[in-house]
């Protein structure tokens, strides 16, 4: 299987971004399949991996070794 590790858009900013690929789409003809994914930010791209648990201890830990973020 594959996993990737992303951050998820709030529900403001998924808006945002699908209005705007929206936008572009109708102003260029462009294909907005894209636009169905989650708005995210890549951490990490697609790789192969045996079993989710394997990485699901990391990622945890990774994540409370963090700082909050907020972008407003």
């Amino acid at each position: 299987m594959y996993a990737c590790i992303a951050l998820l858009t709030n529900d403001e900013i998924q808006n945002i971004g699908r209005k705007m690929v929206y936008d572009l789409s109708v102003q260029y003809g462009i294909n907005t399949i894209s636009a169905r994914l989650p708005q995210h930010i890549s951490m990490k791209q697609s790789f192969k991996i045996k079993d989710l648990v394997e990485i699901e201890g990391y990622v945890e830990e990774l994540a409370s070794d963090l700082l909050e973020i907020n972008f407003d």
